[in-house]
């Protein structure tokens, strides 16, 4: 994957991956992805040998789910992410910034009422100001990509872990 040339390219190559291996990819990435974000917060960086072992659980459970043996069964509790009703696109977006170098990352995610992924996007901020600059280029650059799609993403769900940004969407305390 190291040769692919884009995110999107390196999404459509997973994807086309037999099921196992698309989860194993898609566990391992998401283990290093959360390794990244807990060392970018100053947490103890992760070793190989940590960031595999956390993506074992994420890769069994989702084995068992497509078998029909949720390991969750009983405890709704637990569901992180759920699908929006028909004709509705729940958009994950995120974003990563490097107070040192004042640079950052985003990358989203666009899903539909049945889980799939039907868009995606990454890219890089050479030069952005705080955490809050970059989840706002992470947010214009989603709603960009939604917009541009011939199908119109019009009904959307945007879903951020950033609290500040929410807070700045919503009301008029950062204006």
């Amino acid at each position: 994957m190291c040769s692919l040339t884009s995110s999107f390219i390196v999404t459509e190559h997973i994807l086309e991956l037999p099921d196992e291996k698309k989860l194993l990819t898609v566990g391992l990435l998401w283990a290093w992805w959360d390794a990244r974000n807990k060392a970018n917060a100053r947490d103890k960086r992760r070793s190989t040998e940590e960031v595999i072992y956390k993506a074992q659980p994420i890769i069994i459970h989702a084995q068992q789910e497509g078998a029909g043996r949720s390991l969750n069964a009983g405890r709704a509790h637990d569901q992180r992410w759920i699908p929006p009703t028909p004709d509705v696109w729940k958009i994950n977006v995120d974003a990563a910034f490097w107070e040192k170098e004042s640079s950052g990352a985003w990358g989203f995610v666009v899903r539909d009422s049945q889980s799939d992924a039907v868009l995606a996007g990454a890219g890089k901020l050479v030069v952005v100001k705080d955490v809050l600059c970059a989840e706002a280029h992470a947010c214009v650059a989603v709603l960009q990509a939604a917009a541009a799609q011939p199908q119109g993403m019009q009904n959307i769900i945007l879903e951020t872990d950033s609290l500040t940004l929410v807070k700045a969407l919503k009301t008029m305390e950062y204006d």
